[in-house]
């Protein structure tokens, strides 16, 4: 990297430092991630808090689709609570995903028109891994996420082997895989040795799941056509309702 590339990037507020064995420079990707959030934070307050006038047009587009998905979420634009779901597009995604896997109601052009107007990204590959997904819960006999309870000797067949490892571009079919690959992050892995064998424990964390249905059930107030099983497995307790006075 030369000093005129160095010079544009510090003026982006990135921090470069010098490379002393190479006599070069190179990024701190750490403080670099740290800088982008909180540019971002300060940008998407800056969407909630100021009037139009004064917002750039990208910051308008972006106020746009938060304003939409504020309105589909069943929660006002400046809810600190769920601002990601509201700004991010990623989590916005996971989000939705996550309540297609647990409705008992598999009604794909409902999850089809929803993902078109709010302009999901790979609606029909999204569409087609929940469906697969469900399947391969419907021959496991088990609950949407309920991982501890896969059962690993339950045979896929050869055809929908090959269907399930075109769509998810996988070379192997489990359901760790399948989930990893449709909402990346939201299962953790460690390894331990149990009985002397070393063994991947897998992990969803309650208390993302618990953060999903909340928001959820802003606006499925009695959980309607959402897998009970799975409730009970995350031990979900819908939170008490606000004492107006």
């Amino acid at each position: 990297m030369n000093q005129h590339f160095k010079n544009i990037l510090e003026e982006k507020g990135y921090v470069v430092s010098v490379n002393e064995d190479v006599g070069d420079y190179k990024i701190n990707s750490k403080k670099l991630q740290e800088i982008v959030k909180e540019n971002n934070n300060d940008m998407i307050s800056r969407i909630i808090n100021d009037k139009n006038e004064s917002l750039t047009a990208s910051e308008i587009k972006v106020k746009k689709s938060m304003e939409k998905r504020a309105d589909v979420l069943h929660v006002k634009i400046d809810n600190e609570k769920f601002r990601e779901e509201l700004s991010d597009d990623r989590k916005f995604m996971a989000h939705l995903t996550i309540c297609s896997l647990l409705n008992t109601n598999h009604d794909e052009k409902f999850i089809d028109k929803t993902y078109q107007e709010l302009k999901v990204q790979n609606t029909t590959s999204n569409i087609t891994k929940v469906k697969l997904i469900n399947e391969v819960h419907g021959l496991m006999n088990i609950s949407p996420l309920c991982i501890n309870n896969i059962n690993h000797d339950v045979e896929i067949s050869e055809e929908k082997q090959t269907i399930i490892k075109k769509v998810f571009r996988t070379k192997t079919v489990n359901l760790i895989t399948l989930y990893r690959n449709l909402i990346p992050g939201l299962i953790s892995s460690n390894n331990r040795k149990i009985n002397g064998v070393r063994t991947t424990i897998y992990n969803i964390d309650n208390n993302v799941i618990n953060h999903h249905l909340e928001l959820l059930q802003l606006r499925n107030k009695r959980m309607d056509n959402i897998n009970k099983e799975t409730l009970q497995y995350f031990n979900y307790v819908a939170p008490k309702p606000k004492k107006m006075f």
